[in-house]
């Protein structure tokens, strides 16, 4: 990039903005603004599993054990939240 002589650098811009707006007035090769007539399926992030019986046992097993596992926490932890009383 020419930037010590003014006069170069102003045709070096002009031909760098020449060809940059080629480039934008050329058409993408990947576009085409008739439809083809294919029917694509979009990709759903969002899918999700069948629900089935082994799912849902799975889903109240872990539920269960969740649930018991707070509760032993809470029962082991509910005696140390007393004050200490010295004698």
């Amino acid at each position: 990039m020419p930037y010590n002589e003014p006069e170069r650098k102003r045709q070096w811009e002009k031909n760098i903005a020449r060809q940059r707006n080629a480039r934008r007035r050329k058409p993408l090769s990947n576009y085409s603004p008739e439809p083809s007539g294919k029917v694509v399926p979009l990709a759903d992030s969002n899918s999700a599993q069948p629900v089935t019986s082994a799912n849902i046992a799975i889903g109240a097993t872990t539920g269960a054990a969740l649930l018991f596992t707070l509760f032993i926490v809470i029962w082991r932890l509910g005696g140390s939240i007393d004050p200490v009383v010295s004698t």
